[in-house]
């Protein structure tokens, strides 16, 4: 076997750094780990696949993507608004999250992509 270097920019190297990649999989939220699916809602109704029982949190607040390898946020034109690590986002556009992006819903609700 012949130790050579690997090219970033080659097949092998472009798949190495994907598997290299941090990826998203769950939320921490009051020190509890909830799984990020695919596809998710996040409000006060029962409806949502995770529910928060706040009256500063929309019925629908927001949703959260997976499109390809990545994850997105997408405030659902709540009445309160969704923060990202302090800046307010735009109602019914998708933003990419990373890891260690804090989500701010409510009262101060606060929730922690890792």
């Amino acid at each position: 076997m012949k130790d050579e270097t690997i090219i970033q920019d080659s097949p092998v190297g472009r798949r190495l750094r994907k598997i290299g990649q941090k990826n998203i999989r769950c939320l921490l939220f009051n020190g509890k780990e909830i799984k990020v699916t695919s596809k998710m809602t996040i409000g006060r109704d029962k409806q949502n696949d995770f529910v928060i029982d706040d009256g500063m949190v929309s019925r629908f607040h927001l949703e959260i993507q997976q499109i390809r390898h990545s994850y997105f946020v997408k405030d659902r034109n709540s009445s309160n608004g969704t923060w990202i690590n302090g800046k307010r986002i735009s109602g019914g556009k998708y933003i990419k999250l990373k890891p260690g992006d804090t989500l701010r819903v409510g009262s101060r609700i606060e929730m922690t992509m890792i």
